[in-house]
């Protein structure tokens, strides 16, 4: 008996802290703009290469959490005739991100935000063009009479280098000497149109 009264209670917490959080989800598209610096150490100048994608997102929002899912295309590529720098044409990306809404006004709310990217390459199964990013920055949730809100957000994010790019920094000191290095980092920009529930 102790044991379903303490069952019920449990659930009757969960149910009371899930519809005090305020669950919305929404679609959108955002642009990132994506630029690597590679350093192949000893006297070697460092070089810089660009990527530009277009993507189209899903997401879902506890107040303190968000839930991302979708695709992006690449639209420019200025890499350098058989660059070393790997960049997936078509990918599939989750995210998963914390936030911090503050209110500052009835229709418009403000919030920093950050947390853990995974994109995986959709034109092949080739892990080296899987990426993991760190990413953080600021949002905007303008909001409208009724459910409906516009999101904006504008996030850094740095990419964790994968194990191809740790085998070529290694490949360039061997060559090179010490100072090696390969950085990836993005700026993204995505705009969405949210429902609260």
């Amino acid at each position: 008996m102790n044991k379903l009264l303490l069952i019920g209670s449990l659930a009757l917490c969960a149910a009371v802290n899930a519809t005090a959080l305020d669950l919305s989800a929404g679609l959108g598209v955002n642009g990132s703009f994506v630029e690597t610096t590679t350093d192949a150490g000893g006297s070697s100048s460092s070089s810089v290469e660009r990527v530009s994608y277009f993507g189209a997102l899903g997401f879902f929002d506890a107040k303190y959490l968000v839930a991302e899912a979708g695709a992006r295309w690449m639209y420019a590529d200025d890499r350098k005739d058989g660059s070393a720098v790997k960049a997936p044409r078509t990918a599939l990306e989750f995210s998963l991100l914390g936030k911090y809404p503050v209110r500052v006004a009835d229709a418009l709310t403000l919030f920093p935000i950050g947390g853990i990217e995974y994109a995986v390459n959709a034109g092949s199964f080739d892990a080296d063009l899987s990426q993991f990013w760190l990413k953080g920055g600021v949002g905007v949730d303008v909001n409208f009479p009724g459910p409906l809100y516009l999101r904006s957000t504008a996030m850094y994010g740095y990419k964790l280098r994968s194990e191809y790019e740790n085998d070529l920094i290694d490949d360039y000191e061997d060559l090179n000497g010490g100072g090696a290095s390969i950085d990836t980092a993005k700026l993204e920009i995505g705009l969405a149109v949210g429902y609260r529930f």
